[in-house]
């Protein structure tokens, strides 16, 4: 029976694999893809394929054959110890080649860009929109060009309420007057929640491979000869082995064949990506 500290423990450590899985997930896409230059015609291609190998996890089948097997066979101890060096080798990586990396310098929170167009929106509501979107405020190319990581973003007609936030009426407050760019900016993320609340389903399903499936692999014959048994957790290995298999064919293969028809450097579009029939069936 495990005493009261050791519970505590037990829930601190996850707390922090929580918030360390949290901090830097994220994150690491993002570094990867800012090392790519959008107005550089060979990297932007190239820019299109991070995102397929990226998610190749080579780490993660690794762990979940050799590292498992250890944990269950020879010790804890050497199973968690083993991937903790590989991580002190990789942060050190990282410092090391941390000064050759392209930096975006954060220019504020992007909740607050969104706010500031909802509340300006909302302040001018009976305001009427302008036919021309000329019209409407927009930093001149010289201040675009002289911030950092701030690009300018052409009119759409999509969620032209939102547009009123522009309109040139009232004091020059960030709360009441919002440039088009960033009206346009707050467009991207709201029309991003319908995809978000899609992927709901999936990520869902995708927990149960570590939880229900690890538990069901309990009850299977898992023997391979008359010595070797294969550890439950080591089962997931098998989803990593089948995406290590369709990226390539993806990447190498179907997006090519795509690419001459549909005229795309992606294919097809992120959004018919995710509606993929082959979603569907997987």
């Amino acid at each position: 029976m495990a005493s009261v500290f050791q519970i505590g423990i037990f829930y601190c450590a996850l707390y922090i694999v929580a918030n360390g899985t949290g901090g830097t997930k994220p994150n690491i896409s993002t570094i990867g893809a800012d090392q790519f230059d959008n107005y550089e015609p060979k990297e932007r291609f190239q820019k299109l394929s991070f995102f397929n190998w990226f998610s190749i996890f080579l780490g993660t089948l690794f762990s979940n054959t050799f590292l498992v097997y250890l944990k269950d066979n020879v010790g804890w101890g050497v199973g968690y110890g083993l991937p903790t060096t590989g991580l002190d080798v990789s942060i050190m990586v990282f410092l090391v080649g941390i000064r050759y990396y392209r930096h975006k310098t954060p220019s504020g929170s992007p909740f607050t860009r969104i706010a500031q167009v909802l509340v300006a929106a909302a302040r001018k509501w009976k305001v009427v929109l302008p036919n021309d979107p000329k019209e409407l405020h927009e930093l001149s190319l010289e201040e675009y060009a002289s911030s950092a990581g701030i690009f300018r973003i052409d009119h759409t007609t999509s969620l032209r309420l939102l547009d009123k936030a522009a309109v040139k009426i009232g004091p020059n407050s960030p709360w009441i007057l919002c440039s088009l760019t960033q009206v346009e900016e707050a467009k991207k993320m709201i029309k991003m929640l319908p995809v978000l609340i899609a992927t709901f389903m999936p990520s869902t399903m995708l927990a149960q491979t570590h939880t229900l499936f690890i538990k069901q692999g309990t009850t299977l014959k898992r023997g391979i000869g008359p010595n070797f048994k294969i550890p439950p957790a080591s089962l997931t290995a098998f989803i990593t082995i089948s995406m290590l298999i369709t990226i390539v064919v993806y990447d190498r293969f179907i997006v090519p064949f795509l690419r001459k028809y549909t005229k795309n450097p992606r294919g097809i579009t992120l959004l018919q990506r995710l509606g993929l029939a082959l979603s569907c069936i997987s």
